[in-house]
């Protein structure tokens, strides 16, 4: 995924930080997850899961990339006032999307006549970075997924490379709201749009 005109311009902006991928709760390495369903699905051709590729914004920062149509749509003036004090204000991941999670079945590893990715798998990769979000922010306290909402626009296809962005759009006493998009990573066409609501352990 280094050879994606993305992901290089990502290395190189200074507004985004290259971050290992973990999972949010205990830290499980990916070295350690090769056999879980979601990054078994993801895999390439030779049945090895692709790692995502994560930058993690600046303080302050956003990608140079980003729809700024959809940030600006969903931020709140409260978090945009103390945008700058955010640890990690937002996420940007690079995936790919195996052929394996077609939503008509698979045969000899290529999905059915409809070649797009299981809407049940977007959920999970959505949730799962979203919630690296909030846990960056709020590294000691345990969050749950109170609400997460999802528009889906167009389908997402298989065998394809998307980019994810999220990032805080209002925090209040216990409660963290992230909003995020799924485009192409190589024409920026929007896949879906999502808006997730975590809420930490007392």
């Amino acid at each position: 995924m280094s050879n994606i005109p993305l992901v290089k311009s990502l290395v190189k902006q200074e507004t985004v930080d290259r971050k290992e991928f973990f999972w949010p709760v205990k830290r499980l390495w990916m070295l350690q997850t090769p056999e879980t369903m979601l990054f078994g699905a993801l895999s390439g051709s030779n049945n090895l899961p692709l790692v995502p590729v994560i930058f993690q914004w600046r303080p302050g920062c956003k990608p140079a990339h980003l729809n700024n149509d959809i940030f600006e749509s969903c931020i709140s003036s409260t978090i945009k006032q103390g945008y700058s004090q955010l640890h990690v204000p937002g996420v940007t991941v690079v995936q790919y999307m195996g052929s394996k999670i077609g939503m008509s079945g698979v045969v000899n590893g290529v999905a059915g006549e409809l070649p797009t990715v299981h809407p049940g798998v977007l959920t999970t990769i959505i949730d799962h970075f979203t919630a690296r979000l909030g846990y960056s922010n709020m590294p000691q306290t345990p969050l749950f997924t109170a609400n997460l909402q999802l528009e889906y626009l167009t389908p997402v296809p298989t065998d394809s490379f998307v980019v994810m962005d999220a990032w805080i759009t209002s925090m209040e006493g216990r409660k963290t709201v992230a909003s995020s998009y799924m485009a192409d990573a190589l024409t920026g066409q929007v896949f879906v749009k999502a808006r997730a609501l975590f809420v930490s352990a007392r």
